[in-house]
C-alpha cells in the first residue's frame, strides 16, 4: 500500500507527504524539472519500457504540444515514465496520486495517472486549475495504461491536490470523478474514500 496525506493546521502552517510502494528493482529519483519541454523532447525515460512508449506515451506525445508547461516543479518519478508520483511546483501546488480499483473498464492505452499528475504540475498554479485540468483530461482522453514496472497493473487514480489556501481529494473511475474538500486533514490509499461526502462530481456524456 502507498499513501498520500495532507494536514492544514492554520492558514500559515500545512503539510503534504506521500510514500511509495514501487517494485524493488524500479529506480525512482527526485529532481527539479526547470524546462519540461526540453526534457520531453530529449526523451522522457532512462529505462525504456516498450509497452509504455507504444501506448500511453504515444497519447501523451499528441497532447503535450497543446500546453505551454510554464511552471517548474520538484518531482519524484519512476525512471521509465515521463510522469511523476508526487511533486510540488514553483507556485506551491502539490499533488500526489494513488492507484484505485473499480469494476469499470481499464483503457490499455489511456493516460497514466502519473503523466496526468506531472502535466498538471507544469500547467496549473492552484487547486482549482489542477482540478479543472485533470478532470478535463480524463473526461476527454481517458486514463489507463499499464502502470507497473514489471507485470501488469491497470488502475484508476485518486489524488490529493493542495496549494497554500486549500486542499481537495479527487477520486476518479474512467471518465467519472468526485471531489471532496479537505477540512483539517485527509489521507488516501489504494481504495476509494469518498462516499456521500463529496462536494462535486462529474463525467463526460458519450
Amino acid at each position: 500500500m502507498c499513501d498520500t496525506f495532507t494536514a492544514i493546521l492554520s492558514p500559515e502552517h500545512s503539510f503534504f507527504g506521500k510514500n511509495s510502494d514501487r517494485h524493488p528493482d524500479e529506480f525512482q529519483f527526485v529532481y527539479l524539472s526547470t524546462d519540461p519541454v526540453r526534457e520531453f523532447q530529449e526523451g522522457p525515460v532512462q529505462y525504456e519500457k516498450k509497452e509504455y512508449l507504444e501506448s500511453s506515451f504515444r497519447l501523451l506525445k499528441e497532447l503535450f504540444p497543446q500546453y505551454e508547461h510554464p511552471y517548474s516543479a520538484i518531482i519524484s518519478k519512476p525512471d521509465w515514465i515521463w510522469g511523476a508520483e508526487m511533486g510540488v511546483n514553483e507556485k506551491g501546488l502539490a499533488i500526489g496520486n494513488e492507484a484505485v480499483f473499480c469494476r469499470g473498464k481499464n483503457q490499455a492505452d489511456g493516460l497514466l495517472g502519473m503523466d496526468i499528475l506531472r502535466l498538471a504540475l507544469h500547467n496549473c498554479q492552484d487547486v482549482q486549475e489542477a482540478v479543472d485540468f485533470i478532470t478535463t483530461l480524463i473526461e476527454v482522453h481517458l486514463q489507463g495504461g499499464n502502470g507497473s514496472f514489471k507485470g501488469k497493473l491497470y488502475y484508476h487514480n485518486s489524488y490529493i491536490i493542495k496549494d497554500f489556501k486549500r486542499a481537495v481529494v479527487l477520486e476518479t473511475a474512467g471518465d467519472r470523478w468526485a471531489l471532496r474538500e479537505v477540512e483539517g486533514f485527509a489521507s488516501i490509499s489504494n481504495s476509494y474514500s469518498i462516499r456521500d461526502d463529496f462536494q462535486e462530481t462529474g463525467r463526460q456524456d458519450r
